[in-house]
């Protein structure tokens, strides 16, 4: 069965931490959509993931 999940706010640090360890756990595949027009610079992005 297909499931879909769109969170629409910002998880960031640890909770993105917690997410993939939830997402490797309870599914077999899973891709993450970002888009990247939204944020300045790269090292924005990686901040922002790594919290």
């Amino acid at each position: 069965m297909l499931k879909m999940i769109n969170i629409s706010e910002d998880v960031r640090g640890k909770q993105y931490k917690q997410l993939i360890d939830l997402l490797s756990r309870e599914c077999n595949r899973f891709a993450f959509v970002e888009n990247r027009q939204l944020m300045a610079s790269e090292e924005e992005r990686l901040a922002y993931v790594e919290g």
